[in-house]
């Protein structure tokens, strides 16, 4: 079915620009007369959920790729099962109780987690860090130790746990094209420091360091399966010289933190999604 969606949305579209000739007209009345129906069904985290968007329901990416993949000869509907907070096991524990009903009929599914096994971490850490006025300091150390120590339990853990999700979404669906998105990373532009007591760590080279990990995870399974795509966000993200994030670090006010897409981020996902489905990036 990878194969198979791709090869029809590319059809759509030379059939969209073939009709306008004269003796393609058959294949242009053909065409136009039949609507076809696709689905797609999301599953994630917050992101996926588009967590602090003016209005998730419309500007989420899952949303605006349904929209820009429907004309008058395909509809897309997006059934989104996303849940902000969950990590790879709370995302697969929801599958089993039957949250994704829509799964087995899915012709898309897109995976978006991760993320929280790094975030989470870092939010417990980034409390400790602000209370300590960003300065080294014993609380500053051993809070950092501890996120060190979550993280890579979080990473084994998503390693762990990524196979299962996989096996239990294609128990009910073999069909379906999978699509995973990388992480991106929320601090690329982001000049500031950790100071420890022994060292200094930039953030954005630290955040870039563990999320390079996650999403090493991420290839490395899609290599091994040849029903999974990846979307990598990770690299669209780092193109635009601002990070498209609802709010991050600055010098005017340190204390404020959203890591979240905006909708301008939202945007930028639905493309590297839809070039996957309609095989606009195909070589």
């Amino acid at each position: 079915m990878k194969r198979t969606v791709t090869a029809f949305v590319s059809l759509m579209l030379a059939a969209a620009f073939w009709g306008c000739a004269e003796d393609n007209s058959s294949l242009q009345s053909a065409t136009e007369s039949e609507v076809h129906s696709f689905s797609m069904v999301t599953l994630g985290d917050s992101i996926a959920a588009g967590y602090g968007l003016e209005s998730p329901e419309e500007q989420r990416y899952s949303a605006l790729l349904a929209q820009q993949l429907t004309d008058e000869t395909v509809i897309w509907q997006d059934y989104n099962y996303a849940v902000s907070g969950d990590t790879a096991d709370e995302m697969l524990k929801r599958l089993e109780n039957g949250r994704a009903v829509r799964l087995p009929s899915a012709d898309v599914i897109t995976i978006s987690i991760g993320a929280n096994h790094m975030l989470q971490p870092f939010a417990a850490f980034y409390g400790v860090w602000l209370s300590e006025d960003l300065k080294a300091s014993a609380g500053t150390d051993r809070a950092f130790a501890e996120m060190e120590t979550a993280i890579a339990e979080g990473l084994a853990e998503f390693e762990k746990q990524l196979p299962l999700i996989y096996e239990h979404i294609t128990d009910r669906n073999p069909d379906a094209q999978i699509i995973l998105l990388t992480v991106y990373n929320p601090f690329a532009h982001v000049e500031a420091e950790i100071t420890l007591s022994d060292e200094k760590r930039s953030l954005n080279a630290y955040a870039e360091e563990m999320i390079g990990k996650c999403n090493a995870i991420i290839r490395s399974f899609a290599q091994q399966h040849d029903a999974v795509s990846v979307a990598d966000i990770h690299a669209a993200f780092g193109e635009h010289e601002k990070t498209p994030v609802i709010g991050q670090i600055s010098e005017k006010n340190e204390a404020y933190m959203d890591p979240h897409p905006n909708a301008e981020g939202h945007a930028i996902i639905a493309e590297v999604i839809g070039q996957l489905i309609t095989g606009e990036n195909d070589a």
